[in-house]
């Protein structure tokens, strides 16, 4: 759905999200929430049609191309759309592997980030330092930290998206010469 929203005349598609309706677009207009499920009665099943956070979802699709009874379509979604299953498969293991990979980079760039900002405060406080002052310093140091951090794994990123890349490729030893090679350029602009 992600890769081809107009197919299915959404704009702005936003999701899958983990909790509450699968995801949110704009259908004619009108913002709507969209829920996914392998039949319609799974809807129900889910008690989706009783559960006050599904109340906006005005979009049922469905892998399975068995279509609802009209007593079966009480309390289902207005509009129930049917895609095929290998096709919304495809799509699912290429958005888990997308996610994976956003998730390794995400816990990646924390790590550095922390690394970083603890070195960088380190430097730059003494222990009787003025609150008001480390306060603003503290939001100079983590946004420093944040370009340092994404500096120094931007030659990495090649290597990251690659399956068999492992944290520990990139050696602790590197973050330090890193630091001790850049901290000057950085520190200059606090000071």
């Amino acid at each position: 759905m992600n890769d081809n929203p107009d197919k299915f005349g959404l704009e702005k598609l936003q999701g899958p999200f983990p909790q509450g309706p699968d995801f949110k677009a704009v259908w004619n207009g009108e913002e709507v929430d969209i829920e996914v499920e392998r039949a319609y009665t799974d809807y129900k099943k889910h008690q989706h049609h009783h559960n006050w956070s599904f109340r906006k979802v005005s979009i049922l699709i469905c892998l399975d191309p068995k279509k609802p009874t009209k007593k079966s379509k009480e309390g289902l979604p207005q509009n129930i759309w049917y895609i095929e299953q290998q096709h919304f498969l495809e799509w699912y293991a290429e958005y888990l592997e997308k996610q994976t990979q956003s998730e390794f980079m995400q816990s990646l760039h924390h790590i550095t980030l922390s690394c970083f900002t603890a070195r960088l405060s380190e430097q730059l406080f003494d222990s009787e330092g003025d609150s008001l002052i480390q306060l603003e310093t503290n939001d100079m140091i983590n946004e420093l930290a944040n370009e340092m951090a994404l500096h120094f794994l931007l030659p990495y990123l090649p290597q990251i998206h690659h399956p068999d890349f492992s944290l520990t490729d990139i050696e602790p030893l590197k973050l330090l010469e890193f630091y001790i090679s850049h901290k000057e350029e950085y520190i200059n602009r606090i000071c």
